[in-house]
């Protein structure tokens, strides 16, 4: 069985539709699995369907968000146990078919942080139990470390380095960010005439100018007396044999110092070719 599993990011987009036809075009599958369609069941349906895939259940998404859909082929014989917003389980009847096995499509939404933060409050809000008091606990873990990820993020993008302790206000470090990025902006600029220029182009082409006219020099001279600064330290013979045109023999001493079984040259020769022909 070939399976593709995608997160299609909404395929209401028209560039995830043909990514989509891609994939399938590429990869053959007998089973597709989408997380974030974003469109509604019907939509999906016939837009499977056009592709081969008979067969499918969808899980609807909430407003514009989530929309799991599980779709196979008519030589596949599947069916689905259970489905819900983040997983559809199914079992797959293939060989032997009196022996089907079971698998999972599992879609992790990437909202943890109000995840967590829900499930914490309805912990909270129920009766106390030991159990509920470890769950409680455990959230609170985990949520504290999905805090620490994303506080870790914000601060190497605000390239914050005086701040050793951290600080959970993240909108500290987002703020900072922002700033940063406003503090390397040039917003305006007065121009050679003392007028302020706004325009991103003007302030570019203003910059060029100014560096053309600072690197450039106009009637510039040069002094007589410059053959004294660089002294001789070749003698004329030692001249002669540098221009002087390689003789066989010299053509000969360096081939075969050479590595017989390098790399071959331009023309597909090693140099062990030459060595011996």
């Amino acid at each position: 069985m070939n399976l593709l599993a995608w997160n299609c990011r909404g395929l209401a987009r028209p560039a995830a539709i043909r990514s989509l036809l891609a994939l399938v075009h590429d990869t053959q599958p007998d089973v597709v699995f989408l997380a974030e369609t974003k469109i509604t069941d019907a939509t999906v349906k016939k837009m499977l369907y056009t592709l081969g895939f008979l067969f499918l259940v969808s899980v609807p998404p909430v407003n514009t968000a989530g929309g799991l859909c599980l779709a196979w082929r008519k030589r596949m014989e599947i069916e689905v146990t259970v489905s819900d917003a983040f997983f559809i389980n199914a079992l797959v009847f293939s060989s032997p078919p009196s022996i089907p096995w079971m698998f999972t499509c599992v879609y992790g939404p990437p909202y943890w942080q109000a995840t967590l933060k829900e499930a914490i409050a309805v912990i909270q809000c129920a009766e106390a139990s030991v159990f509920n008091l470890e769950l409680d606990t455990d959230l609170q873990v985990e949520l504290d470390e999905c805090l620490k990820r994303e506080e870790s993020l914000w601060r190497q993008n605000s390239r914050i380095q005086w701040l050793s302790d951290g600080d959970r206000n993240t909108k500290f470090f987002h703020l900072s960010f922002v700033i940063r990025g406003h503090r390397n902006s040039i917003d305006l600029l007065i121009g050679d005439d003392g007028q302020w220029l706004s325009n991103r182009s003007e302030i570019g082409n203003c910059f060029i100018n100014f560096f053309r006219d600072l690197f450039s020099s106009s009637n510039p001279t040069f002094p007589v007396d410059l053959d004294g600064l660089i002294l001789n330290c070749i003698s004329d013979d030692d001249n002669l044999s540098l221009c002087a045109i390689p003789d066989d023999t010299e053509i000969r001493d360096v081939l075969f110092k050479m590595a017989s079984y390098k790399a071959p040259g331009p023309d597909g020769m090693s140099v062990l070719f030459y060595k011996h022909y």
